[in-house]
């Protein structure tokens, strides 16, 4: 006899994946920050500051962000913002200037960040889990954790093996896929 996986794990595992590559790319920032300064000839002061740029981003994004799975739902928003962040790390590559940077990570990617956000899963999770709902939220912000724990040091072992260009497209190729 064969038991069917209800459709609210589907959705939590999606969430926990999602969550887990979205903030693992936005937490895996300063390992980007050695080969930022090199390269575009900055201060870590100014490299930083695309950082704070996009905190600033995402902490106003996020009650847009409600707003908007209130409107749109949260498939659309949840893979608008897989996308945007995707591409934005991929586009990244291709940066010749410091200022490409501070559009492309601390701008376009933050609004992906927001997107794919603690916000989005949690209302998804909540739509979904009523028994039990507190495991379920448990192990959306488990991922968070654990894009910490695996993209930061694989960030960190990709630059220093193949650069900081080819360890972007890696990361915004598998941000896209989600």
């Amino acid at each position: 006899m064969s038991r069917r996986i209800h459709y609210a794990w589907v959705i939590l595992a999606v969430s926990f994946i999602g969550v887990l590559a979205a903030q693992g790319v936005r937490y895996s920032f300063g390992a980007f920050m050695d080969p930022w300064e090199q390269d575009f000839a900055s201060s870590r002061g100014t490299v930083s500051a695309i950082s704070f740029l996009s905190f600033i981003v995402f902490a106003l994004s996020q009650p847009i962000v409600g707003k908007l799975i209130d409107r749109f739902g949260i498939r659309l928003i949840f893979l608008s913002s897989m996308i945007i962040l995707g591409v934005a790390t991929i586009l990244s590559f291709f940066a010749t200037s410091i200022w490409q940077l501070f559009f492309l990570y601390g701008i376009i990617s933050s609004l992906g960040f927001g997107g794919a956000s603690g916000v989005t899963a949690s209302v998804a999770v909540t739509k979904w889990f009523h028994k039990r709902q507190g495991l379920a939220l448990g192990i959306v912000e488990a991922g968070f954790g654990a894009g910490q724990m695996v993209l930061v040091p694989s960030s960190l072992l990709l630059i220093s093996q193949f650069g900081w260009r080819m360890t972007v497209l890696l990361l915004g190729g598998g941000a896209k896929e989600k």
